[in-house]
């Protein structure tokens, strides 16, 4: 997967590189405002449909979640992949990182996201027309740095590997990271991180007996990255019972 999201990246700069300096057009205002990160999911979501034919994209998508909230919230979420070759699915978040209000943003993004996962893998697994548990799911995080508009933004592209680690996702989760200048001064990011793993989570579901007695399925709410497959299939194959 790391390698494949890596090629996909090459693409999706190559058409930012095609339009930036064949076309002319340009991520910012003539007054120095960003431009919306759509450009940045819909040109990544273009580049990710190229390698097959089986493959489902989405933007905005609507997803309910309480998150602690005594009412549903409704989220939207920049992007959203389905891979039915591959039997995978992505989550997109986007940002323009003009200032570091945006970094915090994008933080939020990613507790949403961890949040939102807690809640949509129960029952029967079924969300937006396929079964979660049935494929592999990732989190990737896009997002552009201009460094002429700060001396923040500036140090972030020069820093971004270093930077990108006080992101939510933890250093030792994320998969892969880049980022590339694309016209000087003007870079694209990424971040993969992982969300789901069929394959763990089928393992764990045959090797935890029946009859183990779990806690209410609340107990979600205190998995990490590295144990929610574990906890999910306990939960899961107690309610078989």
């Amino acid at each position: 997967m790391e390698e494949f999201i890596a090629q996909v990246f090459d693409a999706y700069c190559q058409a930012y590189d095609k339009a930036l300096n064949a076309q002319g057009f340009q991520p910012w205002t003539a007054d120095r405002k960003t431009i919306h990160e759509t450009n940045q999911v819909r040109t990544f979501m273009e580049a990710y449909k190229a390698t097959g034919k089986n493959i489902i994209t989405w933007m905005e998508l609507p997803v309910p979640f309480l998150g602690g909230h005594l009412k549903p919230q409704l989220a939207h979420i920049d992007g959203f992949i389905i891979d039915y070759d591959r039997k995978r699915i992505i989550f997109i978040e986007a940002k323009r990182f003009s200032r570091p209000t945006q970094f915090k943003s994008l933080d939020d993004d990613i507790w949403r996201l961890y949040t939102i996962r807690k809640e949509i893998y129960v029952g029967d697994g079924q969300f937006k027309g396929i079964n979660l548990f049935d494929f592999d799911a990732y989190i990737l995080l896009l997002a552009d740095i201009w460094e002429d508009r700060s001396a923040w933004t500036k140090d972030l592209a020069v820093n971004w590997s270093k930077r990108s680690n006080d992101l939510n996702c933890d250093p030792g989760y994320v998969l892969k990271k880049d980022i590339k200048e694309v016209i000087p001064g003007y870079h694209l990011t990424y971040t993969l991180a992982p969300y789901f793993s069929a394959e763990r989570y089928r393992k764990e579901l045959d090797e935890t007996p029946k009859e183990k007695k779990v806690p209410d399925p609340s107990i979600l709410e205190y998995a990490d990255e590295i144990y929610f497959e574990s906890l999910l299939a306990e939960v899961n194959q107690s309610g078989k019972k």
